[in-house]
């Protein structure tokens, strides 16, 4: 079970999501009050979540700070670093309706590419097609 205290103010909760963090990759032996753990360090809480199914990690959560610098200094700290032996993907969070806007009708190519040697790179890749 886990507990988050009640905010009475809902402005103070929600400010329009300025310090709200999408957090990604996370182990599935990561739970709400561990991300809460890692990230109360950064400033003060006021909701934090694992996503799950069935009672299973989905492999990323929230964290949502009571100021947008906590949320700031916890991205900036805390993206890209290994927790678990895997590799976080912190960022801000985009609601649903913000991302199909930006997104517009964008069409994506995949590239599929085959017949590789085990010696070539995910970074040797990158460099070649981007």
């Amino acid at each position: 079970m886990h507990i988050m205290w009640s905010q009475k103010d809902v402005a103070y909760r929600r400010r329009s999501g300025l310090g709200n963090l999408f957090v990604k990759n996370l182990d599935s032996s990561i739970t709400s009050s561990c991300l809460e753990r890692m990230f109360s360090p950064f400033g003060v809480i006021l909701s934090c979540k694992v996503a799950e199914e069935n009672g299973q990690s989905k492999g990323f959560g929230f964290v949502q700070f009571a100021t947008e610098q906590s949320a700031v200094a916890a991205r900036l700290a805390s993206h890209g670093s290994m927790v678990d032996g895997k590799k976080l993907f912190v960022a801000k969070f985009i609601n649903r309706d913000e991302r199909a806007a930006m997104s517009g009708n964008q069409e994506f190519t995949n590239v599929y590419v085959k017949n590789l040697l085990e010696s070539v790179t995910e970074d040797f890749l990158h460099t070649m097609f981007s």
